[in-house]
């Protein structure tokens, strides 16, 4: 399997991928170890970025990046 392509994306920070029927917000966290955290965006958080653009992707990737946890239970592969 190949990583989808992408629709949006600021490097070194996230970018947002097709999987499926969803789309995958894939940011990068931490500070010493660096690891990425893929979140399937919920209907709202897509209707956000079709109306507002990339900023509303700016918004909620740094919400993941300060808390990662809280989206842990919302992770999902991402193909590679």
């Amino acid at each position: 399997m190949t990583t989808p392509p992408t629709l949006a994306q600021e490097s070194w920070s996230w970018s947002l991928h097709p999987v499926g029927d969803d789309l995958v917000l894939a940011v990068v966290c931490g500070s010493v170890g660096i690891y990425e955290v893929c979140v399937a965006l919920t209907p709202d958080e897509a209707a956000a970025w079709r109306a507002e653009g990339d900023e509303a992707l700016r918004r909620l990737a740094r919400d993941v990046q300060l808390r990662p946890s809280h989206y842990r239970p919302r992770a999902v592969p991402l193909p590679r």
